[in-house]
């Protein structure tokens, strides 16, 4: 939906239209946590899957009224799918979440994953027409803007999925109340994305950006503890920071990962950038349910580590030196 947005748009608009479409996508997030509680609350579980029918119809009936998008000349070089490439990276993703089962089949999907990851590199380094083009990772803006992308998205859904299940197990959250402690937290990330698409148009300026959201996505955590373990006003306090640095850095990241590969193969740079995205969730999955066999605090411990990661990564994002045309990738990668 983002590329198609930008597709519709002239390059130096990007930056806006990423803040804009992640301030939809943020207020989506926003609404859905009180509006679940409330579900919950006053009608039960399954309306929660029954409120998916009506969305799924009103968005059906949106793209519907969509232009059409003109027909593009097709390309010279025949399309290869890279079913190797997929195989493999879909069995290390499903080896990845099977390390949640305890016991020896946590051991053997492990491995599994080990071996389709190896497998994978091997092949993708090879193939003429890779799912994952490594040389893209040569380009210190793409190799540090994926490295950022996981370990942030780690912090914000381990928000998203492990902030409720503390509160309902110390402090005895109802449902409702993890809903509007939520909706804090996205709002700030919805409000927050038009500033990072501000800052993106500003490619001279992005290191000191970099590195400043990503002490507030420290200092953040570290309030969520405290606010955890004592007075509220400091979880309020470090959800702020935490979403804000996510608001600025995401749109950040993502049009710095667009930008640092050939322009015709945005399209797929967007959707690596995805992937990373959601291997940020399966890690996120993976550090809840060792923070909660430990001990509820494990969280903030762990959310603290992948904030520390986002912290070095923005340390070692570069000066902006190369030339406009070098990033869109008329140069060579």
């Amino acid at each position: 939906m983002r590329l198609a947005w930008c597709g519709a748009t002239s390059p130096p608009l990007w930056p806006s239209v990423l803040g804009w479409v992640r301030l939809a996508a943020g207020l989506a997030v926003a609404v859905g946590p009180p509006l679940g509680g409330l579900l919950l609350a006053t009608v039960g579980w399954p309306a929660l899957f029954w409120l998916n029918l009506p969305l799924a119809i009103l968005a059906w009936w949106g793209f519907r009224k969509l232009p059409a998008s003109p027909v593009e000349a097709p390309s010279s070089e025949p399309f290869r799918w890279d079913y190797v490439g997929s195989m493999t990276l879909a069995l290390g993703v499903g080896g990845l979440l099977g390390v949640l089962n305890r016991g020896i089949w946590g051991g053997i999907l492990g491995g599994l994953a080990l071996l389709s990851a190896v497998l994978f590199i091997a092949h993708e380094s090879r193939t003429p027409s890779p799912l994952l083009p490594l040389k893209w990772f040569r380009r210190p803006r793409f190799r540090l803007g994926i490295f950022m992308t996981v370990f942030g998205n780690q912090v914000l859904y381990m928000v998203l999925y492990g902030l409720p299940l503390y509160l309902t197990r110390t402090r005895h959250f109802t449902a409702t109340q993890n809903g509007w402690i939520l909706l804090l937290f996205a709002g700030v990330i919805a409000a927050g994305s038009p500033l990072g698409g501000r800052q993106a148009k500003k490619p001279a300026a992005l290191r000191p950006w970099m590195v400043l959201t990503a002490v507030a996505l420290l200092l953040g955590t570290g309030l969520e503890w405290l606010g955890g373990a004592t007075r509220l006003i400091f979880l309020g306090v470090g959800l702020v920071f935490v979403g804000l640095s996510f608001a600025i850095t995401n749109v950040i990241l993502q049009h710095e990962v667009i930008r640092a590969v050939p322009g015709q193969e945005s399209g797929s740079a967007a959707g690596v950038f995805t992937f990373f995205r959601y291997l940020g969730t399966i890690l996120a999955s993976l550090s809840l349910a060792w923070a909660f066999s430990h001990h509820g605090a494990a969280l903030f411990a762990t959310e603290a580590l992948a904030s520390g990661l986002v912290l070095l990564g923005s340390g070692f994002w570069p000066r902006y030196s190369e030339r406009a045309a070098d990033i869109r990738g008329s140069g060579p990668v």
